[in-house]
């Protein structure tokens, strides 16, 4: 198998999830919250979470581009 190949599998690997709280706030907490955007790969063991935005896509985009700069300064 190619390195380029593997690459391609680690980084299809990745697990993307929004890290809401179990609980709900309320009271003067009650607002539009925003959670942090999680991705993680176990193959590298790699935990990224941005929670920056408001937006969860642009978390999201932004968790993907970190994550595609660690698997190619780790893989090489």
């Amino acid at each position: 198998m190619k390195l380029e190949d593997r690459v391609k599998k680690i980084k299809e690997s990745n697990k993307i999830y929004v890290d809401a709280p179990k609980e709900i706030t309320g009271g003067q907490h009650c607002g539009m919250p925003t959670y942090p955007t999680v991705v993680e790969n176990d193959v590298l063991d790699i935990k990224i979470s941005i929670g920056f935005f408001k937006s969860n896509y642009k978390n999201k985009d932004l968790a993907l581009s970190i994550m595609d700069l660690a698997c190619s300064e780790l893989i090489k």
